[in-house]
């Protein structure tokens, strides 16, 4: 699996077919800079995708058919991955996204018709902002195949740590193209791409091979630990570790 090199700020709008109109929203924000991809509203389209993109925008036209089975999935990938969306369409149809999208997932919300504009200026603005990543608190990734412990670990950090949760190196590195955490946090362990193969291929890469990164690992023994560190990484934490004592560890290191 090779590694793409990062690129700029990318947006992905959304919606039940590319009409006109996203064409020409598409063009107006690749005309300031940015890239543009779309993707059809509907639960088994958006995968990796969002992965890879700064900016989600559901642009929903007039009397369009919502499905709530894929709102209420939009909503937990954004969550999981710690982004946002911009939601545009008529006042009735945000209501409705907003019954299944939470609070925290939602940008901003434009009614139609849409001024393109002013729009394009006020993505831009977000853009340079950062987006939904709160700037004063440290970005950890954490690559990790079991989700149950990456998600008993985020709701450990979360109100110190922007924490970013991937299941799988190509994640990881879908993210890593147009973002730079301030730690990893690498499980040793993993079926597909190993942790310690996913550590050679961040250090083959100039822009990612200062990174620093903690293997996870479960196991204790002191040949397991050294087999650990012989990959040099910034450090190592035990799986088994409580919630302070992971803290503790996070505080020292920035500090």
């Amino acid at each position: 699996m090779g590694v793409a090199t990062r690129k700029g700020a990318t947006v992905m709008i959304m919606g039940e077919k590319e009409t006109f109109l996203i064409r020409v929203l598409m063009k107006k924000i690749q005309d300031a800079g940015m890239e543009t991809t779309y993707v059809q509203s509907k639960g088994d389209s958006i995968g990796n995708e969002i992965m890879m993109v700064d900016f989600v925008v559901y642009y929903m036209e007039a009397n369009e058919k919502l499905d709530t089975e894929f709102l209420r999935l939009l909503s937990e990938q954004l969550a999981t991955l710690m982004k946002q969306i911009i939601i545009i369409g008529e006042k009735t149809d945000i209501d409705f996204c907003r019954r299944y999208l939470k609070d925290s997932v939602i940008l901003d919300s434009i009614p139609r018709p849409l001024d393109t504009e002013k729009f394009v200026k006020k993505l831009t603005s977000y853009s340079r902002r950062g987006g939904a990543v709160n700037s004063f608190k440290r970005n950890i990734l954490i690559i990790d195949d079991d989700p149950a412990y990456m998600n008993v670990v985020h709701e450990w950090l979360k109100d110190e740590y922007t924490v970013i949760m991937t299941t799988s190196a190509d994640q990881a590195f879908g993210w890593l193209m147009s973002h730079t955490p301030d730690l990893i946090l690498l499980d040793y362990e993993m079926p597909k791409v190993s942790g310690p193969e996913v550590l050679s291929q961040l250090r083959a890469v100039p822009e990612y091979s200062k990174l620093p990164v903690f293997f996870l690992t479960g196991k204790s023994d002191r040949e397991s630990v050294m087999q650990v560190m012989s990959m040099k990484p910034q450090n190592y934490i035990l799986k088994s570790v409580g919630r302070e004592d992971l803290k503790q560890k996070l505080e020292a290191f920035f500090h």
